[in-house]
């Protein structure tokens, strides 16, 4: 009977020491398993997860995997932005150079199998001259675009006075042509920079407050600086952005208005000069504006820029 008794303690022991063992082991597996199936939805290109984190090894271990999985996300989303965004740049690159190039070739096509008089074949040169000088103006302007480094350029002392008055006889026709007046005050003599491209970033903020604005109207281009800054800005009277359009202007080819820029002449790419030369130069671009009431653009650089 002792025999016995001991034999049947010994099996419901047997038993209860697995059903324990059994027990603890899916307790202590269980998180392993859950990061386990977790860690193969990242492998699959789902970083949606979340890891019940704790103070042991397995809860660091998985507050660890919920770290990376936000940060795989989040690179993975700025890849993704960054390729739409270079589709979208490729496939109005494509569109921009389309439209004069079609518009050459079909003028040039008329020279060869039309007989023009004098008057047909100057307007046919001069749009052929214009879309010529259009391409290259774009092709230019991509070069700018193509400044990546900071040491790209040498920054050296500017005359800002100097480039107000190469842009006053640059952009006198366009200033004629609107009846605008445009006045230059500053109360800084130099910026270190690259004389050309703050010339350039100048000349496009100009340009572009000229092209959005009505007759008679007045344009005013001022330097300040304060301890930190220097500030060139450029305030129009012209017809405003929106607040939606703010935040698009100075992506490559983006218009506000689409006819009255192809009208105009322009591409979509200067004030996107305007802020890879200002990244350049380690500043800021800012954008005032509302609709009816013009825009102030300001373009603000460090003093120890140097």
């Amino acid at each position: 009977q002792l025999v016995s008794i001991c034999i049947v303690t010994s099996i419901i022991l047997i038993i209860l020491i697995i059903l324990v063992a059994y027990i603890i082991s899916k307790t202590l597996t269980k998180p392993l398993n859950d990061i386990n199936k977790e860690v193969k939805k990242i492998a699959n290109g789902n970083y949606d997860i979340y890891l019940k984190e704790g103070k042991d090894e397995v809860g660091v271990l998985a507050s660890n995997i919920n770290i990376m999985s936000k940060e795989i996300k989040l690179r993975s989303d700025k890849l993704l932005d960054l390729v739409d965004s270079k589709q979208l740049f490729i496939d109005n690159l494509s569109h921009e150079m389309n439209t004069p190039l079609t518009s050459i070739y079909g003028y040039t096509e008329l020279f060869e199998k039309a007989d023009l008089n004098e008057e047909q074949r100057q307007k046919a040169i001069t749009y052929i001259k214009k879309e010529t000088k259009r391409i290259n103006e774009m092709y230019k302007k991509l070069l700018i675009l193509s400044y990546k480094e900071n040491n790209s350029v040498e920054k050296i002392k500017v005359n800002i006075n100097n480039i107000y008055k190469d842009l006053e006889v640059e952009l006198h026709d366009k200033y004629e042509e609107k009846n605008i007046n445009v006045s230059y005050t500053t109360n800084v003599e130099y910026i270190y920079g690259d004389e050309m491209l703050l010339s350039l970033a100048i000349s496009n903020l100009v340009r572009n407050a000229i092209n959005n604005s009505d007759n008679n109207t007045n344009i005013e281009v001022n330097t300040d600086f304060d301890e930190k800054y220097y500030y060139i800005k450029v305030k129009d009277e012209g017809y405003g952005i929106s607040n939606d359009d703010i935040e698009k202007i100075v992506e490559p080819f983006y218009r506000v208005d689409k006819a009255r820029s192809r009208r105009d002449g322009g591409v979509g790419l200067g004030l996107s000069i305007v802020k890879r030369v200002v990244s350049i130069h380690n500043g800021e671009l800012l954008i005032e504006s509302e609709i009816g009431k013009g825009s102030i653009f300001t373009i603000k650089i460090p003093k120890n820029n140097n």
